[in-house]
């Protein structure tokens, strides 16, 4: 039996918590539970989020993408923006290689009960100041034959004033060698251990310190490392540092 090439699509636009539409398939492939990368998914009342949720029978493929963005104020757009620019990319290089000839490997088998290809975005540890916005996203993918999920952390963190995305090497003060040795010391107590097996590195590259993935929360910061960012394997890990032991290191403009 072939499939006719249907996609459902169903965008939602609120300030509301995610509705199923569809039924959502996260993977959940990964060996780290979700206290251990400090996963917050009570978005603060000033947030407000979308989804876009929908099958695409051709490809075998089910998305569901939730963006978490300011519920209101000059920079809710441009925020949004921010996300959808980074994620969406992602989006379609992944169907773009599971989009292959139908090969009717299960010729009989009804649709729900094919294998299929996901891809799911979640927002979490939403934050904002006067100064700026930050939302950490899970972005997860599988496909449908594959071992298990790819997933990654990806935080974005909004200058309200610049009207653009803060990098580390921009939020911190990492370019004076004791600030730098600082945040290596404060990341070492979680994964000295890891560092240790990878000794063709230096530290600060083994952190990816000029580009390592961060979230500003009201009083701590999480650093995040998606799968095998580390050398661990497939499973998400973070810090969250509380920003007192930061508070050198972070550029004086956020403080």
């Amino acid at each position: 039996m072939k499939y006719l090439p249907i996609a459902i699509f169903i965008l939602l636009l609120s300030c509301k918590q995610k509705t199923a539409v569809v039924t959502a398939h996260t993977p959940t492939d990964t060996a780290t539970q979700e206290w251990t990368i400090y996963e917050d998914e009570n978005i603060p009342s000033d947030f407000c989020q979308d989804s876009v949720l929908y099958q695409d029978s051709t490809r075998r493929l089910e998305v569901s993408l939730v963006y978490a963005y300011p519920s209101s104020g000059p920079y809710k757009a441009a925020f949004r923006k921010l996300i959808t620019d980074a994620v969406e990319p992602q989006l379609q290089r992944f169907a773009k290689h599971v989009d292959m000839p139908d090969v009717n490997d299960e010729p009989d088998l009804p649709y729900e009960e094919l294998n299929h290809n996901f891809f799911d975005v979640h927002p979490s540890n939403c934050f904002q100041d006067k100064n700026i916005i930050s939302c950490r996203f899970g972005v997860s993918f599988m496909a449908a034959y594959g071992i298990h999920a790819i997933n990654s952390l990806q935080s974005f963190t909004f200058d309200k004033q610049s009207g653009k995305r803060l990098y580390a090497r921009e939020y911190f003060d990492l370019g004076k060698h004791e600030n730098a040795n600082t945040l290596i010391s404060l990341l070492d107590k979680d994964y000295k251990a890891l560092r240790l097996q990878m000794t063709d590195t230096t530290p600060a590259k083994f952190y990816h310190l000029d580009s390592i993935d961060f979230v500003v929360q009201p009083d701590a910061i999480i650093f995040s490392f998606s799968d095998y960012a580390l050398g661990q394997g497939p499973s998400m890990l973070a810090s969250r540092i509380d920003k007192r032991q930061l508070s050198k290191i972070i550029n004086s403009r956020y403080k």
